[in-house]
């Protein structure tokens, strides 16, 4: 017997912009320390060479939504969050470095 699929629409209330994205490693894409000096993954033992980006940045959004019945707070990773912001963590760095004050009203 298959499942019903059901469609819920919700509204996002809030975010946390502190930490909105982590350092992953490209191979496996587990969280890597921030300040890493080394071009190495310890949980795939990859090693990369020195001229080559052993990481990448990845979407980890804390959201408050509400639906018609209730608020809740939902951790959004990657996959989900670059359909919200319309690109990778990486290129909302490079956006966001370019312009600092974009999000000042």
């Amino acid at each position: 017997m298959a499942a019903d699929k059901s469609t819920v629409t919700c509204t996002v209330l809030a975010m946390d912009s502190t930490n909105f994205c982590y350092k992953a490693c490209k191979l496996c894409e587990r969280a890597l320390p921030d300040h890493s000096p080394n071009s190495s993954c310890t949980a795939c033992k990859s090693k990369f060479p020195a001229s080559f980006p052993s990481h990448q940045h990845l979407f980890r959004l804390l959201l408050s939504i509400a639906t018609d019945t209730k608020v809740m707070v939902v951790i959004c990773f990657d996959r989900a969050a670059k359909v919200l912001f319309g690109c990778s963590a990486h290129e909302f760095l490079d956006f966001a470095k370019i312009h600092p004050f974009a999000g000042n009203s």
